[in-house]
């Protein structure tokens, strides 16, 4: 478990240096009073939109390959578009242990029912 987790870790890591480093050597380059090649400007427009991308595949990976393995016969592609397109919910995505109980769900806190009459007099007593 510990390997997957460094193993996605890394994936992050990697997406975020491919997409970010272009603009840092542009704005080193910047700084220091240069011309920034045109391809640079480039590689800026493209790879810094696809930030979200990368971090979707990033995410949605582990579902392709169970996806894939199956059908001995699905291509990654139409694995991947299984698992974009897919309705049905994961066991992994469900939250056990939060919100309310399945028999309160529906139901509405109660509230002390207090009648106007019966309160004014206890304020009475009070004073």
């Amino acid at each position: 478990n510990s390997r997957v987790v460094l193993q996605r870790a890394f994936a992050y890591t990697c997406s975020f240096c491919l997409t970010w480093s272009w603009l840092i050597i542009e704005l080193g380059i910047t700084v220091a009073g240069a011309e920034v090649p045109i391809v640079l400007l480039y590689l800026v427009n493209i790879f810094t939109p696809l930030q979200g991308s990368w971090n979707l595949l990033i995410f949605i990976y582990p579902k392709v390959v169970s996806a894939k393995a199956k059908g001995s016969d699905v291509t990654w592609w139409q694995a991947f578009v299984s698992v974009i397109f897919s309705t049905s919910k994961s066991p992994n995505n469900t939250k056990k242990g939060r919100g309310r109980k399945k028999d309160e769900v529906g139901t509405q806190p109660t509230q002390p029912s207090v009648d106007a009459e019966e309160g004014r007099n206890k304020v009475e007593e009070l004073h």
